[in-house]
């Protein structure tokens, strides 16, 4: 961020001009601890209805408890650095949400004042979310190429395959072993063809059939089958919409792609747990479908939500990603996420993960409604 790379060598507290900018001021006193902020920056921590004096010890309990130390960590080098900046997330005290922080200060040049640290703070949320956005597009576009060349090869190898196996069948005639051995190889031979599907699928080679569908109609549908397909031990909760949901996309897709993340719950929660799944409306402004890399306009949001162990923010960053996978190798596919985001980009929307460990994973399907 260009606009954080100078500071002003006296704080002033009124700047309109750096308020406009969205950028908060703070000034801290190293040998008292004590510090002050900007209206704007006591706005960005989520500090107004923080009691006063302020301190650094409030200033860094704004920060989630994950990034705590490493603000700490860094404030403690300023002595010896002379200068300070990281990006770390807080909760905002107000309303609740995680929010992404770029702070930049550095140590006064007055020698009078040798102890003072000033500088500015500033929300990159959006901004690391586009960028975040921007690199998995770009990523998924690369692997999807690869994918379809993969995919073409594979298919060649499936019809070797499928051929002899044909002219093979003439021969286990009469042998219940033989036919044994030749069901189990076209088993897999099938198998191989759905796993190549989904290559296709995720390579952009399989037409999409675009059509309006009655979301909430195909969940209602979709519960028997969700039910049987779950084990004992999850509960399955349909939050039932109000009225029709109509969006754009391909309706067999979108049923797969709900089972695909029915089945990853499951699985995300070994001890049991509760599936959620939920419809609801939203509607993004020019800037905030800028973020997301959509149109503006009415959205249908399919929330699919679990209480399992939940996944790191390592995990997030690569979910999305083909043959990425949380889960012992044994049972891992790494498709079915993937899936979901090309089906949705595809569809003319796009998926958003929030997860936390312990406490569970929400995967949200945002397709274009039609009023």
């Amino acid at each position: 961020m260009s606009i954080l790379r100078s500071l002003p060598e006296q704080v002033d507290f009124e700047a309109p001009a750096l308020a406009a900018a969205g950028l908060g001021q703070w000034e801290i006193d190293l040998s008292s601890d004590s510090a002050r902020c900007s209206p704007r920056a006591e706005a960005l921590l989520g500090l107004a209805q923080a009691p006063s004096p302020r301190t650094l010890s409030s200033l860094l309990d704004a920060f989630i408890p994950e990034d705590r130390s490493a603000v700490a960590a860094a404030f403690s080098m300023v002595r010896s650095t002379g200068c300070l900046q990281f990006e770390r997330r807080i909760r905002h005290a107000i309303d609740g949400t995680i929010r992404w922080l770029h702070v930049k200060g550095g140590l006064s040049e007055d020698a009078s004042a040798p102890a003072r640290l000033m500088g500015i703070v500033a929300d990159v949320t959006e901004w690391r979310s586009h960028q975040e956005r921007r690199h998995q597009s770009e990523s998924m576009a690369a692997i999807s190429h690869v994918c379809g060349r993969i995919a073409h090869d594979y298919n060649n190898f499936l019809m070797a395959v499928g051929t002899n196996l044909e002219m093979y069948e003439e021969q286990v005639t009469g042998s219940e072993r033989a036919r044994r051995f030749y069901d189990a190889a076209q088993d897999g031979l099938q198998r191989g063809a759905r796993f190549n599907e989904s290559l296709m699928s995720l390579a952009g080679r399989h037409q999409l059939h675009l059509a309006p569908v009655r979301v909430d109609a195909l969940l209602l549908a979709l519960e028997p089958a969700l039910r049987t397909q779950m084990e004992a031990t999850i509960n399955i909760e349909l939050l039932r919409p109000s009225g029709p949901l109509i969006c754009t996309t391909d309706a067999r897709q979108l049923e797969a792609a709900i089972q695909q993340l029915a089945t990853n719950a499951q699985d995300a929660m070994p001890g049991g747990g509760t599936l959620r799944l939920s419809l609801k409306e939203r509607v993004f402004d020019d800037r905030e479908a800028a973020t997301y890399g959509v149109a503006p306009g009415p959205f249908g949001v399919i929330a699919v939500d679990d209480t399992g162990i939940g996944i790191d923010d390592d995990g997030i960053a690569h979910v999305v990603e083909p043959f990425f996978t949380t889960k012992a190798a044994r049972r891992a596919k790494g498709l079915g996420l993937s899936l979901a985001y090309m089906l949705a980009r595809r569809s003319g929307g796009f998926i958003d993960i929030a997860s936390r460990l312990g406490q569970g994973t929400s995967v949200q399907i945002y397709l274009p409604h039609i009023i």
